[in-house]
């Protein structure tokens, strides 16, 4: 019996739709690997991502990547090493989008604070309308500070 962790791939082979042999899987999960490193040594960037084939016949995407993880999910060999070129092009593109992800998030962070404390006033104001027409006790401070 064959341990997958005793074999140190850096890439994990989560099944395989056909009867062919592991080792033949293997060896495809090599040129997967392969691949993926010639493609950042011509571009001169790292990706830093692993590759996990997982052919599905009833998938409706040929892969995806995920954080730090291609996932591809073509069933031959040809068709995973053209995803996986697809999705190597595609993170590379996808990088671009970085700044203005930053940059709407640090937006965002801005406007959520400065909305949640005009909430607070707003609901603090109401607390003393509340108050001052008897609707509410004044012993008790409901208002959270």
């Amino acid at each position: 019996m064959v341990k997958l962790y005793d074999l140190q791939l850096s890439l994990t082979l989560v099944y395989f739709y056909t009867n062919q042999s592991l080792k033949y899987v293997l060896l495809e999960s090599h040129i997967l690997k392969d691949e993926l490193e010639k493609l950042e040594l011509i571009t001169g960037i790292n990706t830093g991502c692993k590759i996990v084939w997982t052919p599905k016949v009833d998938s409706r995407k040929e892969g995806e990547v995920l954080e730090k993880i291609i996932y591809i999910y073509s069933c031959n060999l040809e068709d995973a090493v053209h995803t996986l070129q697809h999705e190597f092009f595609d993170i590379l593109v996808c990088r671009t989008n970085n700044p203005y992800v930053e940059v709407i998030n640090t937006l965002l962070s801005i406007i959520s604070e400065k909305t949640y404390q005009e909430k607070e006033e707003v609901v603090e104001i109401l607390v003393r309308l509340a108050r001052c027409s008897g609707l509410i006790s004044t012993n008790n401070d409901l208002a959270v500070a």
